[in-house]
């Protein structure tokens, strides 16, 4: 299915920067306590994690590449596919 479409790179890195803050936000939750038991320092630290995975979505999906007419759910699978095929 990748070979269907012509992925721009920044599509490539936009979706390994989305699967590595998720990681990140992912990792984090696994270390932290429960949420009432959380410093405002931790709060503030999964903020930014979570913020940051949003940022890398927005970057992914606001892109003009997907302002090509339908198939979008085809489209955003060949992508991850192609994501993890050349990482």
């Amino acid at each position: 299915m990748s070979d269907t479409y012509d992925f721009p790179e920044r599509l490539i890195q936009a979706q390994r920067a989305f699967w590595a803050a998720t990681d990140a936000v992912e990792q984090l939750c696994r270390e932290l306590p429960p949420s009432l038991q959380m410093t405002d320092e931790q709060r503030t630290q999964l903020a930014e994690v979570r913020s940051a995975q949003m940022a890398a979505l927005e970057t992914l999906y606001q892109d003009e590449w997907w302002g090509g007419t339908g198939q979008r759910h085809d489209r955003q699978v060949a992508l991850r596919k192609a994501a993890r095929e050349e990482s």
